[in-house]
Protein backbone atom coordinates (compact mmCIF):
# COMPACT_ATOMS: atom_id res chain seq x y z
CA UNK A 1 0.00 0.00 0.00
CA UNK A 2 1.19 3.53 -0.72
CA UNK A 3 2.79 5.47 2.10
CA UNK A 4 2.97 9.22 2.70
CA UNK A 5 4.40 11.51 0.06
CA UNK A 6 8.07 12.50 0.43
CA UNK A 7 7.46 15.98 1.89
CA UNK A 8 5.18 14.50 4.58
CA UNK A 9 7.81 12.40 6.33
CA UNK A 10 8.19 14.54 9.48
CA UNK A 11 4.51 14.56 10.58
CA UNK A 12 4.19 10.93 9.51
CA UNK A 13 7.13 9.86 11.67
CA UNK A 14 5.70 11.64 14.73
CA UNK A 15 2.35 9.90 14.32
CA UNK A 16 3.92 6.48 13.83
CA UNK A 17 5.88 6.96 17.04
CA UNK A 18 2.66 7.66 18.89
CA UNK A 19 1.00 4.64 17.28
CA UNK A 20 3.85 2.36 18.34
CA UNK A 21 3.62 3.74 21.88
CA UNK A 22 -0.14 3.11 22.03
CA UNK A 23 -0.90 6.82 22.41
CA UNK A 24 -2.58 7.61 19.11
CA UNK A 25 -5.02 10.58 19.27
CA UNK A 26 -8.74 9.86 18.95
CA UNK A 27 -9.22 12.73 16.48
CA UNK A 28 -6.83 14.36 14.02
CA UNK A 29 -7.42 17.45 11.91
CA UNK A 30 -5.28 17.03 8.79
CA UNK A 31 -4.79 20.58 7.57
CA UNK A 32 -3.00 22.06 4.60
CA UNK A 33 -3.57 23.83 1.29
CA UNK A 34 -5.32 22.11 -1.59
CA UNK A 35 -2.84 20.07 -3.58
CA UNK A 36 -0.46 19.30 -0.71
CA UNK A 37 -1.52 15.63 -0.65
CA UNK A 38 -3.85 15.43 2.35
CA UNK A 39 -5.79 12.60 0.71
CA UNK A 40 -2.67 10.51 0.22
CA UNK A 41 -1.57 11.17 3.80
CA UNK A 42 -4.95 10.17 5.22
CA UNK A 43 -5.11 7.04 3.07
CA UNK A 44 -1.67 5.99 4.28
CA UNK A 45 -2.67 6.76 7.87
CA UNK A 46 -5.89 4.73 7.62
CA UNK A 47 -3.87 1.85 6.21
CA UNK A 48 -1.39 2.02 9.07
CA UNK A 49 -4.17 2.06 11.68
CA UNK A 50 -6.05 -0.87 10.17
CA UNK A 51 -3.02 -3.02 9.39
CA UNK A 52 -2.97 -6.18 11.50
CA UNK A 53 0.74 -7.00 11.13
CA UNK A 54 2.66 -3.75 11.59
CA UNK A 55 3.34 -1.12 14.26
CA UNK A 56 4.20 1.41 11.54
CA UNK A 57 3.09 1.81 7.95
CA UNK A 58 0.65 -0.69 6.44
CA UNK A 59 2.22 -3.99 5.41
CA UNK A 60 -0.05 -4.36 2.37
CA UNK A 61 -0.27 -8.13 2.85
CA UNK A 62 -2.49 -8.88 5.86
CA UNK A 63 -6.24 -9.46 5.63
CA UNK A 64 -6.96 -5.94 6.92
CA UNK A 65 -4.75 -4.32 4.28
CA UNK A 66 -6.32 -6.43 1.53
CA UNK A 67 -9.84 -5.53 2.65
CA UNK A 68 -9.01 -1.83 2.81
CA UNK A 69 -7.40 -1.91 -0.64
CA UNK A 70 -10.52 -3.59 -1.99
CA UNK A 71 -12.79 -0.96 -0.45
CA UNK A 72 -14.47 -3.48 1.85
CA UNK A 73 -12.93 -3.04 5.30
CA UNK A 74 -15.76 -3.15 7.88
CA UNK A 75 -13.98 -0.81 10.29
CA UNK A 76 -13.32 1.98 7.77
CA UNK A 77 -15.76 4.58 6.52
CA UNK A 78 -15.37 7.71 4.38
CA UNK A 79 -17.85 10.58 4.61
CA UNK A 80 -17.94 13.10 1.77
CA UNK A 81 -20.56 15.40 0.24
CA UNK A 82 -23.14 13.43 -1.66
CA UNK A 83 -23.09 13.47 -5.45
CA UNK A 84 -23.67 16.98 -6.88
CA UNK A 85 -23.60 18.46 -3.35
CA UNK A 86 -21.00 20.77 -1.84
CA UNK A 87 -21.88 20.24 1.84
CA UNK A 88 -21.84 17.38 4.31
CA UNK A 89 -25.32 17.20 5.76
CA UNK A 90 -26.48 16.35 9.24
CA UNK A 91 -28.02 13.00 8.25
CA UNK A 92 -24.60 11.86 7.03
CA UNK A 93 -22.85 12.80 10.27
CA UNK A 94 -25.62 11.16 12.30
CA UNK A 95 -25.13 7.98 10.29
CA UNK A 96 -21.39 8.23 10.86
CA UNK A 97 -21.95 8.63 14.60
CA UNK A 98 -23.97 5.43 14.62
CA UNK A 99 -21.22 3.65 12.70
CA UNK A 100 -18.58 4.80 15.15
CA UNK A 101 -20.28 3.16 18.11
CA UNK A 102 -20.68 -0.22 16.43
CA UNK A 103 -18.33 -2.93 17.67
CA UNK A 104 -15.11 -3.26 15.71
CA UNK A 105 -15.17 -6.23 13.36
CA UNK A 106 -11.46 -7.06 13.09
CA UNK A 107 -9.19 -4.05 12.87
CA UNK A 108 -6.96 -2.70 15.65
CA UNK A 109 -8.93 0.54 15.28
CA UNK A 110 -12.13 1.84 13.79
CA UNK A 111 -11.34 4.68 11.36
CA UNK A 112 -13.76 7.32 10.09
CA UNK A 113 -12.64 9.95 7.57
CA UNK A 114 -14.54 13.23 7.08
CA UNK A 115 -13.42 14.96 3.87
CA UNK A 116 -13.62 17.90 3.68
CA UNK A 117 -14.59 18.66 7.24
CA UNK A 118 -15.08 22.35 6.40
CA UNK A 119 -17.96 21.29 4.10
CA UNK A 120 -20.12 20.31 7.08
CA UNK A 121 -23.27 22.32 7.61
CA UNK A 122 -23.53 23.98 11.05
CA UNK A 123 -26.00 21.31 12.17
CA UNK A 124 -23.69 18.53 10.96
CA UNK A 125 -20.75 20.10 12.79
CA UNK A 126 -22.77 20.26 16.02
CA UNK A 127 -23.64 16.59 15.63
CA UNK A 128 -19.98 15.67 15.14
CA UNK A 129 -18.96 17.70 18.17
CA UNK A 130 -20.89 15.40 20.50
CA UNK A 131 -18.89 12.42 19.28
CA UNK A 132 -15.59 14.32 19.52
CA UNK A 133 -16.35 15.09 23.15
CA UNK A 134 -17.00 11.43 24.08
CA UNK A 135 -15.37 9.19 21.49
CA UNK A 136 -15.48 5.40 21.85
CA UNK A 137 -12.15 3.65 22.56
CA UNK A 138 -9.85 2.58 19.73
CA UNK A 139 -11.71 4.80 17.28
CA UNK A 140 -9.93 7.46 15.22
CA UNK A 141 -11.65 10.33 13.47
CA UNK A 142 -9.63 11.85 10.63
CA UNK A 143 -10.93 15.28 9.63
CA UNK A 144 -9.48 16.71 6.41
CA UNK A 145 -9.51 20.44 5.69
CA UNK A 146 -7.70 23.11 3.69
CA UNK A 147 -9.89 25.89 5.15
CA UNK A 148 -9.67 25.24 8.87
CA UNK A 149 -10.87 28.76 9.64
CA UNK A 150 -14.31 27.61 8.51
CA UNK A 151 -14.40 25.02 11.30
CA UNK A 152 -15.61 26.09 14.70
CA UNK A 153 -13.00 26.76 17.36
CA UNK A 154 -14.64 24.07 19.49
CA UNK A 155 -14.15 21.37 16.86
CA UNK A 156 -10.55 22.46 16.28
CA UNK A 157 -9.87 22.30 20.01
CA UNK A 158 -11.14 18.70 20.20
CA UNK A 159 -8.67 17.53 17.54
CA UNK A 160 -4.91 17.34 17.36
CA UNK A 161 -3.90 19.34 14.31
CA UNK A 162 -1.46 17.89 11.79
CA UNK A 163 -0.34 20.63 9.40
CA UNK A 164 1.04 19.58 6.05
CA UNK A 165 3.22 22.52 5.06
CA UNK A 166 3.89 23.74 1.51
CA UNK A 167 7.14 22.51 -0.03
CA UNK A 168 9.02 24.55 -2.66
CA UNK A 169 12.27 22.59 -2.89
CA UNK A 170 13.41 19.07 -2.29
CA UNK A 171 11.77 16.62 -1.84
CA UNK A 172 8.86 18.10 -3.84
CA UNK A 173 11.08 18.87 -6.85
CA UNK A 174 12.51 15.36 -6.73
CA UNK A 175 9.03 13.84 -6.60
CA UNK A 176 7.85 15.94 -9.55
CA UNK A 177 10.99 14.83 -11.39
CA UNK A 178 9.96 11.21 -10.82
CA UNK A 179 6.67 12.12 -12.51
CA UNK A 180 8.54 13.26 -15.62
CA UNK A 181 8.85 17.00 -14.92
CA UNK A 182 12.13 18.84 -15.41
CA UNK A 183 13.61 20.89 -12.57
CA UNK A 184 12.93 24.31 -14.10
CA UNK A 185 9.25 23.55 -14.70
CA UNK A 186 8.88 21.99 -11.25
CA UNK A 187 10.42 25.03 -9.57
CA UNK A 188 8.21 27.46 -11.48
CA UNK A 189 5.01 25.49 -10.96
CA UNK A 190 5.68 25.01 -7.25
CA UNK A 191 6.17 28.77 -7.04
CA UNK A 192 2.85 29.67 -8.58
CA UNK A 193 0.89 26.94 -6.78
CA UNK A 194 2.15 27.94 -3.36
CA UNK A 195 4.33 24.90 -2.82
CA UNK A 196 1.62 22.33 -3.52
CA UNK A 197 3.15 19.53 -5.62
CA UNK A 198 -0.11 17.84 -6.63
CA UNK A 199 -1.47 21.10 -8.01
CA UNK A 200 1.82 21.65 -9.78
CA UNK A 201 1.58 18.21 -11.36
CA UNK A 202 -2.03 18.77 -12.41
CA UNK A 203 -1.18 22.11 -14.01
CA UNK A 204 1.76 20.61 -15.88
CA UNK A 205 -0.63 18.18 -17.51
CA UNK A 206 -2.75 21.06 -18.77
CA UNK A 207 -0.06 22.96 -20.67
CA UNK A 208 0.43 25.33 -17.77
CA UNK A 209 3.90 26.55 -18.71
CA UNK A 210 2.66 27.79 -22.07
CA UNK A 211 -0.40 29.29 -20.42
CA UNK A 212 1.81 30.97 -17.84
CA UNK A 213 3.70 32.77 -20.60
CA UNK A 214 0.45 33.97 -22.14
CA UNK A 215 -0.91 35.21 -18.81
CA UNK A 216 2.36 37.02 -18.06
CA UNK A 217 2.23 38.80 -21.41
CA UNK A 218 -1.43 39.75 -20.88
CA UNK A 219 -0.78 41.11 -17.40
CA UNK A 220 2.16 43.09 -18.72
CA UNK A 221 0.04 44.49 -21.56
CA UNK A 222 -2.75 45.41 -19.15
CA UNK A 223 -0.31 47.27 -16.94
CA UNK A 224 1.13 49.12 -19.93
CA UNK A 225 -2.31 50.11 -21.13
CA UNK A 226 -1.80 48.04 -24.29
CA UNK A 227 -4.63 45.52 -23.77
CA UNK A 228 -8.38 45.73 -23.35
CA UNK A 229 -9.46 44.36 -19.93
CA UNK A 230 -12.72 42.92 -21.27
CA UNK A 231 -10.96 41.04 -24.09
CA UNK A 232 -8.30 39.66 -21.75
CA UNK A 233 -10.91 38.56 -19.19
CA UNK A 234 -12.84 36.75 -21.90
CA UNK A 235 -9.68 34.90 -22.96
CA UNK A 236 -8.98 33.89 -19.34
CA UNK A 237 -12.46 32.43 -18.97
CA UNK A 238 -12.10 30.51 -22.22
CA UNK A 239 -8.70 29.13 -21.17
CA UNK A 240 -10.08 27.98 -17.81
CA UNK A 241 -9.79 29.98 -14.61
CA UNK A 242 -8.43 27.00 -12.69
CA UNK A 243 -5.36 27.13 -14.99
CA UNK A 244 -5.08 30.91 -15.28
CA UNK A 245 -5.62 31.79 -11.62
CA UNK A 246 -2.30 30.47 -10.20
CA UNK A 247 -0.31 32.49 -12.76
CA UNK A 248 -2.27 35.64 -11.95
CA UNK A 249 -1.67 35.12 -8.24
CA UNK A 250 2.02 34.49 -8.85
CA UNK A 251 2.41 37.69 -10.86
CA UNK A 252 0.67 39.87 -8.28
CA UNK A 253 2.42 38.28 -5.30
CA UNK A 254 5.80 38.66 -6.97
CA UNK A 255 5.03 42.32 -7.60
CA UNK A 256 4.27 42.74 -3.89
CA UNK A 257 7.51 40.99 -2.96
CA UNK A 258 9.50 43.18 -5.31
CA UNK A 259 8.26 46.32 -3.56
CA UNK A 260 9.70 44.96 -0.31
CA UNK A 261 12.81 43.46 -1.94
CA UNK A 262 13.85 45.35 -5.12
CA UNK A 263 16.75 42.92 -5.65
CA UNK A 264 14.25 40.29 -6.76
CA UNK A 265 15.88 37.64 -4.57
CA UNK A 266 12.55 36.73 -2.96
CA UNK A 267 10.63 36.23 -6.20
CA UNK A 268 9.26 32.74 -6.74
CA UNK A 269 9.28 32.85 -10.52
CA UNK A 270 5.53 33.04 -10.86
CA UNK A 271 5.36 34.70 -14.24
CA UNK A 272 6.39 31.87 -16.51
CA UNK A 273 9.37 33.79 -17.81
CA UNK A 274 12.37 32.02 -16.36
CA UNK A 275 11.86 33.40 -12.87
CA UNK A 276 11.34 37.04 -13.77
CA UNK A 277 8.44 38.40 -11.77
CA UNK A 278 8.94 42.04 -12.77
CA UNK A 279 5.78 43.02 -14.53
CA UNK A 280 5.77 46.76 -13.78
CA UNK A 281 2.67 46.58 -11.61
CA UNK A 282 3.36 49.99 -10.18
CA UNK A 283 3.98 51.04 -6.61
CA UNK A 284 0.46 51.17 -5.15
CA UNK A 285 0.86 48.49 -2.48
CA UNK A 286 -2.69 48.92 -1.20
CA UNK A 287 -4.09 48.27 -4.67
CA UNK A 288 -1.83 45.25 -5.18
CA UNK A 289 -2.97 43.76 -1.88
CA UNK A 290 -6.56 44.41 -2.91
CA UNK A 291 -6.04 42.57 -6.22
CA UNK A 292 -4.38 39.67 -4.38
CA UNK A 293 -7.33 39.49 -2.00
CA UNK A 294 -9.73 39.44 -4.93
CA UNK A 295 -7.80 36.59 -6.51
CA UNK A 296 -7.98 34.62 -3.25
CA UNK A 297 -11.74 35.11 -3.10
CA UNK A 298 -11.97 34.02 -6.72
CA UNK A 299 -10.10 30.83 -5.83
CA UNK A 300 -12.53 30.14 -2.99
CA UNK A 301 -15.48 30.70 -5.34
CA UNK A 302 -14.04 28.26 -7.87
CA UNK A 303 -13.52 25.67 -5.10
CA UNK A 304 -17.22 25.98 -4.33
CA UNK A 305 -18.03 25.52 -8.03
CA UNK A 306 -19.28 29.05 -8.52
CA UNK A 307 -19.21 30.37 -12.05
CA UNK A 308 -17.78 33.73 -13.05
CA UNK A 309 -18.62 35.67 -16.18
CA UNK A 310 -15.98 37.48 -18.29
CA UNK A 311 -17.59 40.80 -17.38
CA UNK A 312 -17.28 40.05 -13.67
CA UNK A 313 -13.67 38.91 -14.09
CA UNK A 314 -12.83 42.09 -15.99
CA UNK A 315 -14.33 44.24 -13.25
CA UNK A 316 -12.70 42.34 -10.39
CA UNK A 317 -9.23 41.63 -11.79
CA UNK A 318 -8.41 42.87 -15.30
CA UNK A 319 -9.51 46.48 -14.84
CA UNK A 320 -7.72 46.87 -11.47
CA UNK A 321 -4.55 45.47 -13.09
CA UNK A 322 -4.97 48.00 -15.90
CA UNK A 323 -5.24 50.77 -13.32
CA UNK A 324 -2.34 49.43 -11.22
CA UNK A 325 0.16 49.56 -14.06
CA UNK A 326 3.28 51.64 -14.04
CA UNK A 327 3.40 53.31 -17.44
CA UNK A 328 6.44 55.46 -16.70
CA UNK A 329 8.68 53.10 -18.63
Amino acid sequence: MAGPLPWQEAPWRRLMERKAAGRFPHALLIAGPAGIGKGAFVAALAGALLCEDSDGAACGRCAGCRQLAGGAHPDYSLWEPEEDAVTLKIHQIREMNQTIFLTRSRGPYKVCVVNPADAMTPAAADSLLKTLEEPPPLTVLLLVSHRTSQLSATIRSRCQVVRLAPCYGEPAIGWLGSQGMDTAAATSLLGITGGTPLRALALAGEGAMEEGGRVAAEVRDLCRGAADPATVAQRWCKAGLEVVLPWLQGAVQDAIRELFDPSGASLRGGTGEGGSGRLSLGHDLTLLFDIDSRLNRLGEALAKRHSLSPNSLAEQIAIPLYRAGDRSG
